[in-house]
């Protein structure tokens, strides 16, 4: 019996910026994006001010899936690129993919 030892396979980047000075806070590196959204989003309730903001990016492709900003009385604003409007099938692609858990079990 072998046991294949695998690293966890990086598809999302999250970073959070100050609004103002544009200084990172924060980057985060996340298998899937529907991990990365509620997580970052938590994250930001405790270091972000108003104004800051967290731009999620595609490690694989290389593209920038969207914007979450840091409103008023702790409200929140999420902006999605065009690119995964026009395409919903990216965010397909960047969720999790159980073909890719049972090839290494």
């Amino acid at each position: 019996m072998s046991i294949e030892i695998t690293t966890p396979r990086y598809r999302v980047l999250a970073t959070m910026h100050r609004a103002t000075s544009k200084e990172v806070i924060m980057v985060r590196r996340y298998s899937y994006f529907d991990t990365a959204m509620p997580r970052m989003l938590q994250l930001a309730m405790t270091y972000c001010n108003e104004g800051d903001f967290i731009k999620f990016d595609s490690i694989e492709f290389g593209y920038e899936l969207g914007l979450l900003r840091v409103k008023k009385n702790g409200k929140f604003d999420v902006e999605m690129s065009s690119l995964v409007k026009s395409s919903p099938s990216l965010l397909k692609l960047m969720s999790e993919d159980p073909q890719f858990h049972s090839r290494y079990i």
